[in-house]
C-alpha cells in the first residue's frame, strides 16, 4: 500500500502544518521538508513571523531558527491585573538598634579567623 503523497506547495499553511509545535527548525530544514530552496523559504518564514504565526528562536546561536508556538501558547489569554483584598498599609519601624546580630557576627569572625589560621 502506498503512502499518501505530501503537498510540497510553498504556502504559509503548508509550512505551518509541517512544523511540530514547540520544536525549533532552521530555514534549511523546512526547505528540505518542502523540497524547495532555502532562499525561497526564508522570506515566507519571515512574513509568518511578522504575522505572529511563528517565533524566532534563539535556541541555536549560530543560525536563525523558527519555532511554531504550542497550542496553549497561542490561545492563552493575557494575565489580567492581580486583584488583592484592600488592607491598611503595614508600617515597619526601623528605628533603634538591631539586636541578636552581635553574637552572629562574632561567630562568623571566629570561623573566618580559624580557617585563615589553618592554612
Amino acid at each position: 500500500m502506498a503512502r499518501p503523497r505530501l503537498n510540497d506547495e510553498l504556502s504559509p499553511a503548508n509550512v505551518f502544518d509541517r512544523m511540530e509545535p514547540g520544536k525549533t527548525y532552521g530555514a534549511s530544514n523546512i526547505a528540505a521538508k518542502l523540497r524547495a530552496r532555502t532562499d525561497a523559504v526564508r522570506p515566507l518564514l519571515e512574513q509568518m513571523v511578522k504575522d505572529g504565526k511563528l517565533e524566532i528562536s534563539r535556541e541555536r546561536p549560530a543560525m536563525i531558527s523558527f519555532r511554531r508556538p504550542s497550542s496553549h501558547e497561542i490561545h492563552s489569554e493575557p494575565a489580567g491585573p492581580v486583584l488583592s483584598v484592600a488592607a491598611p498599609p503595614l508600617a515597619v519601624r526601623l528605628d533603634g538598634n538591631l539586636t541578636c546580630y552581635d553574637s552572629e557576627i562574632a561567630r562568623r569572625v571566629a570561623l573566618c579567623m580559624t580557617l585563615r589560621g589553618a592554612r
